[in-house]
C-alpha cells in the first residue's frame, strides 16, 4: 500500500468538490493543479462534506475504451454504451464500512469520443454505412496498403480524450465513514494506478491504488 501526504486535488468540476476544495486548498491542504494526461493512470477524488458524499474518476479514454479519438463505427459505440453500463454500477465501484451511504445521482461525460450533440442519428448513421466501410476500407488495403488499423492510429496520436464520472450519494452516519473499497482497477483492467485523494470533514489524505489494493482508509 503506498500512501502520499501531498498530492495536488486535481480537477474537480462539480460545484461541491470545488468549493470543498478551494476551503482546503486555502487552508495548504491541496493545491489546484492538473496532471498530465497519462494512459494506464488515473483519478479518483473522495468528498464527504456534512452527510453529502461526492465522488468523481477522472480516466483517459483510452483505460475505459481501449480509444480515445471520436468512436467512428458501430463496434466503437457500443463500447461507449457497455462502459457507460459500468460506470453506472456505483454499487459494484464502490463499498463503504459502515455501508450506511446511498447513491442519489450519477453523471459520466463521454464527450471527447461521442460529441455531445446528434449522437443517436450518428450513431445510425454509422451501423448503416459499417458494411459500406469495410469494402471501402479492403479496397484501400489492396491498393495503398492503408487501412482502418493506419487510421485509428492517426486518430489516436492527434487525440487525448477523457472520461469523468461523477457520484452523489447521502450518508446516514457520516462521522462513522472509515473506509472506502473501489472496484475500478478490477472492473476497467486499462487502469493500472488508480491516484485517489480524499477530504472527509475536514481531514484530508491520499493513496495509490491497484488491483491488489482498493481500499481508501480514511484515517
Amino acid at each position: 500500500m503506498t500512501m502520499i501526504t501531498n498530492l495536488p486535488l486535481l480537477r474537480i468540476t462539480q460545484t461541491a468538490l470545488l468549493s470543498v476544495a478551494l476551503l482546503m486548498a486555502s487552508q495548504g491542504a491541496f493545491s489546484q493543479e492538473q496532471q498530465p494526461h497519462v494512459h494506464g493512470v488515473a483519478e479518483l477524488h473522495v468528498v464527504l462534506e456534512g452527510n453529502q458524499l461526492e465522488i468523481e474518476l477522472h480516466s483517459p479514454a483510452m483505460n475505459l475504451l481501449g480509444f480515445e479519438y471520436q468512436a467512428n463505427n458501430a463496434k466503437q459505440y457500443v463500447k461507449v454504451d457497455d462502459v457507460k453500463a459500468l460506470l453506472a454500477k456505483a454499487g459494484s465501484l464502490f463499498q463503504f464500512q459502515p455501508s450506511t451511504c446511498e447513491l442519489t445521482g450519477h453523471q459520466a461525460d463521454f464527450s471527447g469520443v461521442i460529441g455531445d450533440k446528434n449522437q443517436e442519428k450518428n450513431r445510425q448513421e454509422h451501423k448503416e454505412h459499417d458494411a459500406h466501410h469495410e469494402s471501402i476500407s479492403h479496397h484501400k488495403d489492396e491498393h495503398t496498403g492503408q487501412g482502418d488499423q493506419a487510421h485509428d492510429h492517426e486518430e489516436e496520436e492527434r487525440h487525448h480524450s477523457d472520461i469523468v464520472a461523477h457520484y452523489q450519494f447521502v450518508c446516514k452516519t457520516p462521522g462513522e465513514l472509515r473506509l472506502m473499497t473501489t472496484d475500478i482497477p478490477t472492473t476497467f483492467p486499462g487502469v493500472h494506478s488508480l491516484n485517489a485523494q480524499w477530504i472527509i470533514n475536514g481531514r484530508q489524505g491520499a493513496i495509490i491504488l491497484d488491483k491488489q489494493q482498493r481500499d481508501i482508509p480514511f484515517r
